[in-house]
């Protein structure tokens, strides 16, 4: 039976992991090119091509490195101190622009808030694995139950201005910085045909009104509460994390998503008092003071339509 994707790091000893049947991580005192040094002066290397794979057991649940996420054995995140590994399965984004493509374009672009670095990135047939440094602070998932309304409001509006400078950015097609998909499955619900002509089309149908002469703005497009880094206590926003849906995409659609995307919604757990859509409802109510169209409406009875179509 397959190792889950969860399942993917395994102990080979104190100072050595497998990874994906593939690799090997290394940890030493020294090493001649390590892929990172961490806080503590250890040295990390990566080996591949090992035969015969050393024996390696499951990680136990308090053991190093930490699994901060696992989502529905799809992707995964494994957490290294300084540095994450993320290793994704591709089912139906293969064809899309990769999270470290994006990446590597936007440190190119200079922006005023901090983006993971590539350290290391492969693939095989099925997944990918990608190590890229850790950026500091808290999610703000984890941070909007202690914060008061003031400090709320705060992060929303930095987020919606985060949002209008990486629409500086234009192209004239839809899609990744590499003209790869654009892998937003809520432009194509249910369906996930990521096809440009398949994400126009859907978009003409929403009202958004694409020509020859349209203008496609980047965006993160996946700007949920557990993918932005915070420090709360200077009142901070330190950066955005997981780029793998980011890309150009029309006007209208920036401000629409925060709009429609329960997949944006906060994640509390037992917390009560607070609307888990609070957190996209204020960055949708910034955006549109500063703007931004939208085509919720409409998106809304097209998702319905099509949710109808498939029962």
């Amino acid at each position: 039976m397959p190792d889950s994707i969860s399942g993917l790091v395994k102990q080979v000893d104190d100072n050595s992991w497998l990874i994906g049947n593939r690799f090997i991580l290394q940890r030493a005192i020294v090493a001649e090119m390590p892929l990172w040094k961490d806080h503590h002066g250890n040295c990390y290397s990566l080996a591949d091509n090992i035969s015969p794979l050393p024996p390696a057991t499951a990680i136990p649940s308090d053991g190093y490195p930490h699994l901060v996420h696992s989502c529905a054995n799809v992707s995964a995140v494994w957490d290294f101190g300084d540095v994450v590994l993320k290793i994704k399965l591709f089912q139906t984004r293969k064809g899309g622009t990769r999270e470290h493509v994006t990446l590597n374009w936007l440190a190119n672009q200079n922006p005023k808030f901090a983006v993971p670095r590539v350290l290391h990135y492969s693939e095989d047939e099925d997944r990918s694995y990608l190590f890229s440094t850790r950026l500091p602070g808290v999610t703000l998932n984890s941070a909007w139950p202690l914060m008061n309304d003031d400090y709320r409001q705060y992060y929303a509006q930095q987020v919606a201005e985060i949002c209008t400078q990486l629409s500086t950015h234009s192209s004239t097609r839809i899609g990744g910085v590499d003209n790869g998909y654009l892998s937003d499955s809520w432009l194509d619900p249910l369906t996930y045909d990521f096809r440009s002509e398949t994400l126009l089309e859907n978009c003409n149908q929403l009202g958004m009104q694409i020509s020859s002469s349209t203008v496609f703005l980047f965006s993160h497009n996946d700007l949920a509460p557990g993918n932005i880094m915070v420090d709360p206590r200077e009142k901070y926003l330190v950066g955005i994390i997981d780029w793998e849906m980011a890309g150009f995409v029309p006007r209208e659609w920036i401000s629409t998503k925060f709009a429609v995307a329960w997949g944006l919604d906060l994640e509390l757990g037992d917390v009560s008092g607070i609307s888990e859509a609070d957190w996209r409802k204020r960055v949708h109510q910034e955006l549109k003071r500063r703007g931004f169209p939208e085509v919720s409406d409409i998106w809304k009875q097209w998702f319905n339509e099509r949710y109808a179509s498939q029962q």
